[in-house]
């Protein structure tokens, strides 16, 4: 059964047409490949949060929990899942994603509050002086 709040993950083709991938109660997600995605819940309490890894390459798609807590700005880079780790004050950590039992693991000590590829490179934001919120490049 679905829940009254529910969400999913949707796919627009060039033609426009609109393909619901997955239904799920999704906060944030990343997409790895056509048969791959990662997405995390986030609960009331760590407990009931989660990172989760959906293979969309069979007939059903196939749920795996990889991770409890909670976990905001999904970025996938280099077969690693980073994300604000919610856990851990959001502090920027990240899952490996090719190891059969990934635990999380923090990059840096700042609380981020975004989180982004481009071309090639990791960017966050995180808070800083007087108020502000200031990026940095990862990678």
């Amino acid at each position: 059964s679905s829940s009254l709040l529910s969400s999913a993950i949707k796919h627009v083709s060039g033609s426009k047409a609109i393909e619901t991938i997955f239904t799920e109660n999704v906060d944030y997600f990343a997409v790895k490949n056509s048969t791959e995605i990662f997405y995390s819940i986030n609960g009331l309490t760590n407990d009931k949060s989660g990172i989760y890894k959906v293979d969309l390459s069979g007939d059903e798609p196939v749920t795996t929990l990889l991770s409890v807590g909670k976990a905001k700005y999904l970025t996938f880079y280099n077969s690693k899942l980073y994300f604000a780790d919610g856990s851990n004050s959001d502090h920027l950590s990240y899952i490996n994603t090719s190891v059969t039992t990934p635990s999380r693991v923090q990059v840096i000590d700042d609380k981020i509050n975004n989180l982004y590829l481009y071309n090639g490179s990791l960017y966050y934001n995180y808070f800083c002086y007087n108020f502000e919120f200031c990026s940095k490049n990862l990678l």
